[in-house]
């Protein structure tokens, strides 16, 4: 197993930003990495400081280009072990699919492989035109996951999916702004601003709403483990909610709203 290379995270005013850092294999990502976002998805699951998540590669070269091809090739002689290791991937990109709080992708140079699948798995993708998107598993004679190919559908729709895993070609930002993958497509001055920006507009949102919303729309795209009963019942309690209360104060007194300042806001 490769030790080059960790995952960082760092919390500041409700977002955790968590850092793909291997700069020198343009953030390539090993065994030990996946277990380390692994590690850090959980540990900020249950943080009530923490309301975002914001992933970005350290170094401005890449996001990340996928796996640590020298790992690979280890792993490709063990079958038990390459088993092992696809196993862990999987179980932390749902981790974070499902992660109950807003997840971001800032995305500056090239997003390949399992750093396109990260990025899949977020709810939103900022990006530079610098920023090169490609899954290339049909180029080294493999498959795409099937959880992977669902959130290329999910995301992307029948046609790119196909043409982007038949070919295994390059999609750049511009194009991936204009199919609809990212949210949004800055310069790369305005890039960080205009994420951060973003992030702490999220930061400052109900982290109730916002947790609801989401666990609704995985239900919806079938993950997650809330029943149709379980978020009904959410749906009615907000209602009743301290963070509904504030809101509507707010809206009322024509000001800003302030959540999560401590009131239970549930």
């Amino acid at each position: 197993m490769s030790d080059i290379g960790h995952v960082l995270c760092a919390v500041d005013s409700g977002v955790a930003t968590l850092w793909i850092s291997n700069p020198e294999r343009r953030n390539a990502l090993s065994q030990s990495m996946w277990l380390e976002l692994e590690a850090i998805l959980s540990d900020q699951l249950t943080r009530d400081d923490v309301r975002v998540l914001l992933l970005r590669g350290q170094g401005g070269r890449a996001f990340s280009a996928g796996a640590d091809i020298a790992e690979l090739q280890r792993l490709l002689a063990d079958a038990d072990a390459l088993e092992a290791n696809n196993l862990i991937i999987r179980r932390v990109q749902l981790a974070l699919e499902t992660f109950p709080k807003p997840t971001v992708a800032l995305i500056e140079g090239a997003c390949v492989g399992g750093g396109f699948g990260i990025a899949l798995a977020c709810d939103l993708r900022f990006a530079s035109p610098r920023a090169k998107f490609a899954v290339t598993p049909s180029k080294l004679g493999l498959l795409y996951s099937l959880a992977d190919t669902r959130r290329m559908l999910r995301t992307l729709g029948p046609t790119l999916t196909r043409d982007l895993l038949f070919g295994g070609r390059v999609m750049q930002g511009e194009e991936a702004w204009e199919r609809g993958f990212l949210t949004a497509l800055c310069t790369d001055e305005e890039l960080e601003r205009h994420a951060g920006e973003r992030v702490l507009e999220l930061a400052n949102a109900s982290a109730s709403a916002l947790s609801g919303i989401k666990r609704t729309l995985n239900h919806l795209e079938g993950v997650g483990d809330d029943s149709a009963e379980e978020l009904d019942a959410l749906f009615s309690a907000a209602f009743t909610s301290a963070d509904c209360r504030e809101g509507a104060a707010a809206f009322l007194e024509k000001r800003e709203a302030s959540f999560n300042r401590g009131e239970d806001s549930s």
